[in-house]
């Protein structure tokens, strides 16, 4: 699958909020939806919107239209928008998904191009079912850009409380990436603000 992630900045994250309920329907409209997710720092005016879809093909097809709602968004909730597009190697949901007023931890991270292969099949294998099975965590997504190593993995955890007692074992997840080659960036925690996924 692969992911159109906006990153909005300067924005009034409050006025988003109804914006994206009222506009969701015409993305899921769209050929080879999958989902729609938003999260946010409000103090900082920070917003983030990840669309996903079955393919390439699908997600270029949604450009027209979703290039629309995006000048419409900034219209109505203010900002500056970048724009990336990612594939999605990994997504793991719990039985309760993630919904607002969840937590999601989001860091950047580079790796050895020559070897995201191997280390998809790591995180798969190894990582993603062991993050699953960790009380409180609600979901997590892994997205990449193979051609230059750059990638994102997300967490969302019920509440701050789980996200603190889960902390050791991501610290020596951490380090077992390192040692593959893994450099991590820029980590933000942000609240989960929407989320909608298709049911087809």
């Amino acid at each position: 699958m692969f992911a159109r992630l906006l990153f909005v900045t300067g924005v009034h994250v409050a006025a988003a909020v109804p914006f994206l309920e009222e506009r969701a329907s015409v993305i899921a409209a769209q050929r080879g939806f999958r989902q729609l997710a938003a999260s946010g720092d409000r103090s900082a005016g920070k917003l983030n919107i990840i669309s996903v879809w079955d393919s390439m093909d699908d997600l270029e097809a949604s450009d027209a239209v979703l290039a629309n709602l995006r000048q419409e968004g900034l219209g109505a909730f203010g900002g500056q928008m970048a724009v990336r597009v990612f594939e999605q190697v990994a997504f793991g949901v719990g039985e309760t998904p993630p919904q607002p007023p969840c937590i999601l931890r989001l860091i950047t991270y580079l790796a050895d191009s020559s070897r995201v292969d191997e280390n998809i099949s790591w995180f798969r294998n190894e990582l993603l079912p062991t993050m699953m099975a960790t009380p409180g965590i609600r979901a997590v997504r892994n997205l990449i850009d193979r051609q230059t190593g750059e990638g994102r993995v997300g967490t969302e955890y019920s509440d701050q409380a789980t996200m603190e007692l889960a902390e050791p074992a991501r610290t020596r997840r951490m380090t077992a990436a390192r040692d593959r080659g893994i450099e991590f960036g820029e980590e933000s925690i942000l609240e989960v603000l929407f989320g909608q996924i298709s049911t087809t």
